[in-house]
């Protein structure tokens, strides 16, 4: 199966999703696209970025995804909706971000929420 995006936009970063059945993937022109990984077809999209998205990066349990991109900023991103969490930004905000993880350890502060820690890098 080839995964190509509408617009024919270079694919930057793809990740699997949700026990393999999704795949997200980037574009140079700061999409981020979810596909059905069986059909190909695409299931949801949104522009998160005003430049190309360089990182991308899914939580250990799926519940967030983080992005870097050339704008110079990072977002936290809910998988499910494309909808921005949080954004973060370096220092310098002139500078790239070309590079983002998120920590496979978490902190508990309450009983029920997780907190991730994120490095981005430029």
């Amino acid at each position: 199966m080839l995964i190509k995006s509408k617009n024919n936009d270079k694919i930057s970063k793809a990740k699997w999703l949700n026990n393999d059945k999704n795949i997200i993937a980037t574009t140079d022109y700061g999409y981020i696209t979810k596909y059905d990984s069986s059909t190909g077809e695409e299931v949801l999209s949104s522009k998160i970025h005003a430049a190309p998205i360089m990182d991308l990066d899914v939580s250990p349990m799926e519940e967030i995804l983080l992005s870097a991109s050339k704008d110079g900023k990072s977002h936290i991103i809910d998988p499910d909706t494309f909808e921005i969490v949080e954004t973060l930004h370096p220092q310098n905000p002139t500078r790239n971000i070309n590079s983002c993880r998120i920590s496979p350890l978490m902190s508990l502060d309450d009983e029920d929420k997780r907190r991730y820690h994120c490095f981005i890098a430029g």
